[in-house]
């Protein structure tokens, strides 16, 4: 061999090696969430519950998680292995959720304006009951245009590891993520990682063909875990929006309320100060119009949302409409009573509406629930069909007697 031969062979086998090696050049990076396992949900939850992940229909509640920097730190050549299976699925710059060895999984935050590789198979119809799963070729899907309710999934093989990865991504609520399933033979370097998950112990090599059907058919399985968990993303993503709307829900009320309750406080404290009631009125006027456009935007676009995704603030949908001119009214109380029906509201509310619809149509009301204070500060119902059968109405409305219902709206 010619002198000038070897120092050539070294170079290029010095930059085969730093291709081709998982050596990491650059540290991990980690969400560092904190988890904990919920039996009763059979999910991995973090600490503010804004990921939930399940691994099948039971849970370890003693599932190791590695998590951070620090976790990691004990098991020597563990974030060189990570990193290694990073990298080889192009997310080396992804932010790990968590690493758990005993359930054959990394879940990882993809990059920021990160463009997906073309993806060898499609979920689709997330929408469905029953999803389903198809191969694709390379011009089905253009690099970097994922639908987000779809899952794609990529596979990567490295013989020399005697590793299997594969990497379904999809958006969990609204961030883009992705899990990878590690299925890696057990060999001299992975015994020196120090964890031992049980398909490790197997002496076999899964990148062999012969293995190739118990491969096939875990994977299967494995996807079906990982529809459940975007699914439960999407239930986050709906519980996030919920508490949003129950916050703005909450605060229509207070808007709606208060400047009410101070100008019957005037009345009574100072039944002659008519400029106090002219501003604290004009301050009901200004809020009852900013909370109508409010509500109609919510009861158009969402409907009726009840007690079960708002709490008991979904009556503030009711009461601003109830406060509102009569073509709202018309509009929505269909809508009021299908509510009623399915227990979101109470039947009072629909009586109420009712009977101030009529009147504002120049007819009897049926309840007798509108009316006015006379002089003596009793309240005395407007005019009502069938004055002797209105209790029995009431009480089908799950309202108190007319008498009862009185003394409470007279002035002491």
């Amino acid at each position: 061999m010619k002198p000038y031969i070897k120092p050539v062979l070294f170079v290029l086998w010095f930059i085969t090696c730093t291709i081709t090696s998982c050596t990491p050049n650059k540290v991990l990076t980690f969400a560092n969430y904190e988890w904990h396992v919920d039996k009763e949900s059979a999910t991995l939850v973090n600490s503010d519950s804004t990921y939930k992940f399940c691994f099948g229909d039971c849970i370890n509640p003693d599932m190791a998680v590695f998590n951070n920097t620090d976790s990691i730190a004990k098991y020597p050549g563990l974030d060189k292995y990570l990193y290694c299976v990073l990298r080889k699925c192009e997310l080396g710059t992804g932010k790990i959720l968590f690493f758990s060895p005993t359930e054959n999984a990394l879940f990882v935050e993809l990059p920021e304006n990160y463009i997906d590789s073309e993806p060898q198979a499609i979920t689709s119809s997330m929408s469905n009951e029953h999803p389903y799963t198809t191969w694709v070729w390379k011009i089905d899907v253009p690099e970097g245009q994922r639908n987000n309710a779809e899952i794609y999934t990529n596979s990567y093989l490295d013989k020399k590891l005697k590793l299997i990865l594969i990497v379904d991504k999809f958006h969990y609520a609204d961030k883009p993520v992705a899990k990878i399933t590690i299925i890696q033979s057990r060999t001299k370097k992975t015994d020196k990682l120090g964890i031992t998950p049980w398909y490790w112990q197997r002496p076999c090599d899964v990148t062999d063909l012969h293995n190739i059907i118990p491969v096939s058919n875990w994977i299967d399985g494995i996807r079906d875990v990982t529809i459940k968990n975007y699914f439960l993303g999407q239930q986050i993503k709906k519980h996030k929006a919920n508490n949003i709307l129950q916050k703005e829900l909450a605060g229509i009320i207070r808007t709606d309320q208060e400047p009410r309750n101070r100008i019957v406080a005037a009345w009574n404290e100072h039944p002659a100060d008519t400029v106090l009631h002219r501003s604290i009125a004009a301050e009901v006027l200004r809020a009852d119009s900013i909370n109508l456009i409010k509500v109609c935007s919510i009861l158009d676009s969402q409907g009726f949302v009840g007690k079960e995704e708002v709490g008991d603030e979904s009556i503030a949908l009711w009461l601003v409409i109830q406060h509102s001119p009569l073509k709202y009214q018309q509009k929505y109380l269909p809508i009021f009573k299908d509510a009623a029906m399915n227990g979101d509201l109470p039947k009072e509310t629909i009586a109420l509406m009712e009977d101030r619809i009529a009147l504002q149509l120049g007819k009897p009301q049926v309840y007798g629930s509108q009316g006015n204070v006379n002089e003596q500060g009793i309240f005395v119902p407007a005019e009502m069909i069938e004055p002797e059968n209105v209790d029995i109405r009431r009480a089908e409305m799950d309202m108190i007697s007319l008498d009862e219902y009185i003394k409470q709206m007279s002035r002491k």
